[in-house]
């Protein structure tokens, strides 16, 4: 998730940055965004996750704030309430990256460059690495919820 507020409203003109981001998946991360940003909402959500994250989301946006989705989760389905929803003029945006090309998704990763680089964007932590022949190995520890972080197929390692 990506949060940004109103005087970070630029993101259209090319400044990718934001005030607050999160990748916290515990219970308490809506508190926490909160506490970053002193009890504001966001202008702006980028959920990476889907599903019930989704909902968390939309809790944290201002009126007429946009929620951005790349992302369905293994349960694709969402139960909202549609009230809320457009009584705040919430704008809820899917990106299909599958659709791009890699020259597409590359320019991409140029314009989020600064900001990984800074630290601002930080990857999941790493539960394990394996090399391609304990494929089916990493397989069976991400369908048994075995460590927290992501489990890395690494080519070419031993």
């Amino acid at each position: 998730f990506f949060f940004s507020s109103r005087r970070r409203h630029t993101r259209l003109q090319g400044d990718w940055s934001s005030d607050v981001c999160s990748s916290d998946l515990s219970d308490h991360w809506p508190q926490q965004v909160r506490d970053l940003t002193g009890g504001r909402v966001a202008d702006l959500v980028y959920d990476t996750v889907g599903g019930p994250m989704l909902l968390e989301g939309l809790k944290l946006l201002r009126s007429r704030g946009r929620i951005i989705e790349i992302s369905a989760g293994p349960d694709p389905h969402v139960t909202l309430n549609l009230r809320d929803f457009y009584h705040r003029e919430a704008r809820l945006i899917g990106v299909d990256s599958l659709s791009l090309d890699s020259i597409q998704c590359g320019e991409i990763l140029r314009e989020l460059e600064r900001d990984i680089e800074t630290g601002i964007l930080s990857p999941p932590p790493i539960a394990a690495l394996y090399p391609l022949d304990h494929a089916i190995a990493a397989y069976k520890a991400v369908e048994g919820g075995q460590g927290e972080g992501r489990h890395v197929i690494v080519l070419g390692a031993e």
